[in-house]
């Protein structure tokens, strides 16, 4: 499996750190897997489409929340490509 890595980080304050999304891009077949798999899933980070899939940049991506609330995104195609 080939896993790129990107990691955006929102603003932050003195007192707390803000969520951080952490992007991997996939495969069409790891995509499909993934999403069959996963019990809940977004097609935007801040979670108002439920069991959608975004088609930005010719892609497929979805988002989901691990267990200390950051967002984990998989799309098959890198942003702007």
């Amino acid at each position: 499996m080939r896993i790129a890595l990107t990691t955006a980080h929102a603003a932050t304050t003195p007192a707390a750190v803000a969520r951080i999304v952490r992007a991997f891009l996939v495969s069409e077949e790891e995509f499909e897997r993934i999403t069959q798999r996963c019990l809940g899933y977004w097609a935007d980070p801040r979670h108002q489409q439920p069991s959608a899939i975004n088609h930005n940049d010719d892609s497929r991506g979805v988002y989901w929340s691990d267990p200390d609330g950051h967002s984990l995104e998989i799309i098959t195609r890198p942003y702007g490509g």
